[in-house]
């Protein structure tokens, strides 16, 4: 599981602009996926679907939640 994301601008810096720790780990479905995201805030309200409709790949418009059949 990924503990700590570091974000490099350009390759070749040594010292990370961004670092985020990562925890709070939950299983959804069949995967974890961590909510806590350190100082940049917490993930909520995580969805997991088996599939997917062909139209969140083709459409331009992005759907509520709500609007997707698990």
């Amino acid at each position: 599981l990924v503990i700590q994301w570091d974000f490099y601008m350009e390759n070749g810096h040594l010292t990370p602009m961004v670092t985020n720790t990562w925890g709070d780990y939950k299983k959804y479905g069949n995967i974890y996926l961590a909510g806590e995201r350190g100082t940049r805030g917490k993930l909520t309200d995580i969805h997991v679907w088996k599939s997917l409709p062909e139209s969140i790949f083709t459409n331009k418009e992005i759907p509520g939640i709500n609007k997707i059949k698990s």
